[in-house]
């Protein structure tokens, strides 16, 4: 007796594999959005700082799945015709899961990466200007990499959400893993 027929293997692996997929898409650009919002948040000009605040207060307070379905039935109304239909061409629903759940976990990785900053000594960043150091110089060379460190733990948990996440994308028949199962 089989428990699954060849078809819906092939069924599960295809939504595996746009799982991993979704995930990792959505992992880079929510780590790179994230380390922007530190940097931009870091710095002593305030609208900068009020405007990643309102940012990250914004997608961590509405839920995911307002946020997922904001994109595909809100956003792609305000899109030009022409671009629209090239996304329903090109798979609309993984681009926009993907935009929304990126946005959504920049976010939470901001503050995190922000939580591991916080803990690097002030004296970091007076050594690296005394050094000569640009700001972009000691946030790159000295002061990221080093709150990234720190943060590690708090990333991995996030990275782990992210994927268990990505079930979301399902709202937008997105066929990922639990879609398809």
């Amino acid at each position: 007796m089989d428990l699954l027929t060849a078809d819906q293997i092939q069924q599960l692996l295809w939504g595996l594999k746009t799982t991993i997929l979704l995930f990792a898409v959505c992992w880079l650009m929510a780590f790179t959005i994230g380390l922007a919002l530190v940097v931009v948040r870091a710095t002593e000009i305030a609208t900068c700082r009020w405007i990643v605040d309102a940012f990250v207060a914004y997608h961590r307070n509405v839920p995911l799945l307002v946020q997922v379905m904001f994109w595909y039935f809100g956003m792609q109304e305000l899109l030009p015709e022409g671009l629209r239909y090239w996304l329903y061409d090109h798979n609309a629903e993984f681009c926009f899961a993907a935009i929304a759940l990126a946005l959504g976990n920049s976010a939470y990785l901001a503050e995190d990466i922000r939580s591991g900053l916080r803990a690097i000594p002030h004296t970091q960043f007076e050594a690296a200007r005394s050094l000569g150091c640009s700001y972009m110089q000691t946030m790159r060379y000295i002061v990221v990499p080093q709150a990234v460190r720190m943060s590690l733990p708090s990333l991995v948990g996030r990275a782990l959400r992210l994927f268990k996440n990505t079930s979301v994308a399902m709202a937008i028949s997105e066929a990922e893993l639990t879609y398809e199962t």
